[in-house]
């Protein structure tokens, strides 16, 4: 627990190779208990948590898209035959969308090997993060567009559109999330520079 709040924290020795236990340089009245268990223990279980989280997602991801979505499909097109023409484009726009989401996975995975390196503030988690925010972009306009096919065509009905929009609305979230935080490991990792060099 730590409980330092009168300093900066790039002032405050960490980790000391000689005790788990270092004083804070600005006063001996703010004691910072510093341990090595945080690498040894908390980093792994972090990255374990995201390999998880992101392994779920993938096979989550897979099942829906592969398994559930056609199953979805061919059941709609016994109750409506007339729609029969729009199985197959359906299907392969869908896996067309997956693969922004692959990617993000992706980046998210080498982001939780940063993490677990002790270098969450990095230059390849920033690149990571806006490549993720790209990536979510592009899922905003893949599903815009694919929304405008189905009204040329007469074929949006309300909850396509609902669902449509509850896509471009979560992409968005992730977009502006990724961007934020890429802009604050940016400034954390020009400060470190800073430091370093000073």
């Amino acid at each position: 627990k730590i409980f330092c709040s009168s300093h900066e924290w790039n002032k405050v020795s960490v980790l000391s190779s000689d005790s788990s236990t270092d004083q804070c340089p600005v006063t001996d009245q703010c004691p910072v208990k510093v341990t090595r268990t945080y690498v040894q223990y908390v980093l792994p279980k972090i990255k374990k948590s995201l390999k998880l989280f992101i392994g779920l997602t993938c096979i989550i991801l897979a099942i829906c898209a592969f398994v559930i979505i056609p199953k979805v499909g061919k059941d709609i097109i016994l109750e409506s035959p007339e729609y029969s023409y729009l199985y197959y484009p359906f299907l392969v726009f869908i896996w067309i969308t997956i693969i922004p989401f692959y990617a993000a996975l992706f980046e998210g995975w080498k982001i939780s090997n940063e993490i677990n390196k002790d270098n969450s503030f990095s230059k390849k988690n920033m690149d990571s993060l806006n490549r993720i925010r790209r990536y979510a972009l592009s899922e905003c306009f893949l599903y815009f567009v694919g929304a405008l096919i189905l009204l040329y065509f007469n074929l949006l009905h309300l909850s396509i559109l609902i669902i449509i929009l509850f896509v471009i609305f979560i992409a968005m979230c992730i977009s502006v999330f990724t961007a934020v935080l890429a802009h604050l490991v940016q400034k954390a990792y020009d400060l470190k520079n800073e430091n370093d060099l000073t």
